[in-house]
This record gives structure tokens, C-alpha cells and sequence, in this order.
């Protein structure tokens, strides 16, 4: 079966490194610097060479529970969270149905439009940005606190149980709020609105080893955020020659707009996220390749850079050859989860003839008997400490 590419050319990817951000918080430098050298880097074409193992955790099928396309996972030990169809389902970490956060309106705790999700280590926290509206719940699914605020609350991560980090959409104030939740106060305020910053970018936030990270369209800098609502510079994304310069940049018609675009076709982050060990950084480059992929992992005490291709890709673990590179949505610990589309998986097996070979193969042949072809199934790839690599 030929592998499905995914093309992550949208509007707000478009633009998201057309214009590198000149503007910072401040001016120090930042605290760790990730190089991505992508010639220098070691090639990896298995996902065996990545993985230890995988864990397929199949979603229990229920009336209740009619997943479509999955928005966002939300992990711990145990739940999964889970937003989809405008709707947060919860699961238990075995991935049995617990309950449903599905209440659209204007009443108290209903929502025109969940713009996104978090956890905390008790409760579910909903942005919904229509109606200026911050949302908690317990992890069972209880409603606990309405807040309405004067900003519009588009992406949501939490530093702490009580503070969030909010990514702010709309056309002027400030694109970075710090907010303490129990308290209902803003506690800082980062910046200040640019035109240029009028669509979100797929990921935001990321929690990482210095606390959760914040990320402006046009910039390899992510900045880390305090407890108080301070932030700083925390990571660099250098690739190299392959990182955005200005110079690089001409105008161009898109749809009637005047956009700046990248002439030279650099590496675009789509992704970061981060284990004890790796920086993993997700990202295009059409320098490479016209509409290839590419996943860099960056050993954090070698340096030393592996670099997965979508030309070259092979998945001999999950036998998942209709995907163009391994779903590393978000970061769980010292593993990564992403999503497995059952139906796709059970087409390609049948296609590929994969014969039973080990453990492994008999416990994901058993999940796929045992789940429905329309939802989903959630997949943990346990992630190597020492990753063998070929040039």
C-alpha cells in the first residue's frame, strides 16, 4: 500500500516561518542551544532503531464515544484525555471509557468551541476562545469552575495546578498571558500583538525539562515560563545553514494577500518535543525535499543527530507503512504517543502478508481482533536510551 502523505502546507504552517521574530522577551541568550546538523546527522530508516517496543492501547467502542479526527491527546498515569469532534473524552489509562465533556452553548460550563485542552495533576483544563471562556473540570468529568476573561484564550497549557499559560488569538493585546486560575488574575502579560501573528501554529506549548515552553509563529526560540509569569529563553533550534534567514524572504500573492515567503525553502519546525535523553524536532525543509517529512533526534549528552526520512521510513514494529513517519504527537515520560488508525493498519497488514513473527507481533494481531475499524487506537513508542543509527 502506498504510504499517505501529509501535507502540512495549511495557511498557518504556511506562514508560521515566513517571518523570523526579531522581538524577545528580553536579551539574554538562550540557556541550551539544539543543533540539528542535517548533513552531519546519521540516517535512520527502521523503527526499530528508535523504539525498544511499542504499547497499542486500543479506545474501548462505546455508544457515548464516537471519536472522528483526534485534535489533541492529554496524558498521565492515569488517564488520557482526549479532544475530538469538539468534544473532551475521557479514558482510563487501559483506555476504557469514562466519561464525556460534551455541553455546547452559552450557559454555565458549556462551550461554543474547545479550542484546546490540558491537564493538571486533578483536573481538565478547556480553552474555548469564542466565548472567552476557561473551563475546569475534575478528571472524571465533573464541572468545578467557570472563568470568563477579556482575552481570547486559543492555545492552554498548564505551568502548575494553579497557573496556566495561555496563547491568545484575536487582533490586538498580548499573544502570551500567564494566568492564575484559583485566583482569577493575570499575573504577566508578553508579546504585544503583531499582525503577522493572526493564525495560530499547531503546537504552542511543549513541556519539556525546564517546565513548559512557549513558541511564537516566526521563531526557533522557545521560551521557558515561570511559576510568576516570567519567561526567558530557553531552547534554540539552530539548523545550520538550513535556518530561516530574512534575506531569504520575497513577497508573493496568496489568495489576494501580500505574504513574505521563504525563497529558499529552510527547515520549518512543525514539532518539538523532548525525553530525558533526545530533542526531537519534527520539520520540513524543501531544500531536501519538495513534500517530504523529517524527525531529528539530538542526543543530549553526544549531540549526536539521527535523522528519520519519509522516502526512507520503514515501520518493522507496528508494520504501519501507510504513515509517512512515526506519530510522535506528544512526549509521555520517557515515551512518545501518537495515534493508529485501525482500519489503515488492517488494509496495509493485509497488503503486506507481515507474517507472526515474536511477541510483539501476536499482541498487536490481538488488538486489532479486539477493537472496531473507526476508532482509534493509542500508541506509546517506548523510546531507546542508545539509538544505533547507519550512515
Amino acid at each position: 500500500m502506498k504510504r499517505t502523505k501529509i501535507i502540512w502546507f495549511t495557511l498557518p504552517a504556511f506562514l508560521a516561518f515566513m517571518y523570523s521574530c526579531t522581538k524577545s522577551a528580553d536579551k539574554s541568550t538562550c540557556h541550551v542551544t539544539v543543533k540539528c546538523d542535517i548533513d552531519g546527522s546519521c540516517r535512520i530508516n527502521r523503527l526499530s532503531q528508535v523504539c525498544d517496543s511499542v504499547t497499542a492501547i486500543p479506545l474501548q467502542p462505546n455508544e457515548k464515544a464516537l471519536l472522528g479526527v483526534i485534535d489533541k491527546i492529554q496524558m498521565d498515569d492515569h488517564h488520557i484525555c482526549i479532544l475530538s469532534n469538539n468534544k473532551c473524552f475521557i479514558y482510563d489509562s487501559e483506555g476504557h471509557f469514562k466519561n464525556l465533556i460534551d455541553k455546547m452553548g452559552h450557559a454555565k460550563f458549556e462551550y461554543v468551541y474547545i479550542d484546546d485542552i490540558c491537564l493538571t495533576s486533578g483536573n481538565i483544563i478547556l480553552a474555548d476562545a469564542q466565548s472567552k471562556k476557561i473551563l475546569v473540570f475534575s478528571q472524571n468529568g465533573k464541572p468545578l469552575e467557570e472563568i470568563k476573561v477579556d482575552f481570547f484564550p486559543e492555545r492552554i497549557m498548564a505551568v502548575n495546578d494553579s497557573i496556566v499559560a495561555v496563547s491568545c488569538g484575536g487582533n490586538q493585546g498580548s499573544r502570551l498571558i500567564v494566568y492564575h486560575i484559583k485566583n482569577r488574575k493575570v499575573l504577566q502579560e508578553h508579546f504585544e500583538y503583531d499582525d503577522r501573528f493572526l493564525w495560530p501554529i499547531p503546537q504552542t506549548f511543549v513541556k519539556s525539562a525546564q517546565g513548559v515552553l512557549y513558541k511564537q509563529p516566526y521563531s526557533n526560540i522557545y521560551y521557558s515560563i515561570a511559576p510568576q509569569g516570567n519567561v526567558a529563553k530557553a531552547y534554540c533550534i539552530d539548523f545550520g545553514k538550513y535556518r530561516f534567514s530574512a534575506a531569504d524572504l520575497k513577497e508573493t500573492d496568496l489568495l489576494g494577500n501580500k505574504i513574505l515567503q521563504d525563497s529558499k525553502g529552510n527547515a520549518q519546525i512543525l514539532r518539538l518535543l523532548e525525553t530525558k535523553h533526545y530533542f526531537c524536532v519534527e520539520f520540513v525543509c524543501t531544500r531536501l525535499s519538495e513534500d517530504g517529512q523529517f524527525i531529528i533526534l539530538v542526543n543530549k549528552t553526544t549531540n549526536k543527530c539521527l535523522l528519520l526520512d519519509s522516502e526512507t521510513y520503514k515501520d518493522d514494529l507496528l508494520h504501519g507503512n501507510y504513515r509517512v513517519l512515526p506519530d510522535f504527537s506528544e512526549s509521555y515520560g520517557e515515551s512518545f504517543v501518537g495515534v493508529i488508525d485501525p482500519q489503515l493498519w488492517k488494509e496495509n497488514l493485509k497488503k503486506e502478508g507481515t507474517p507472526i513473527k515474536d511477541k510483539n507481533d501476536l499482541k498487536l494481531t490481538s488488538v486489532l481482533q479486539h477493537c472496531d475499524d473507526l476508532t482509534p487506537i493509542i500508541c506509546v513508542y517506548h523510546i531507546k536510551q542508545e539509538i544505533s543509527a547507519q550512515n
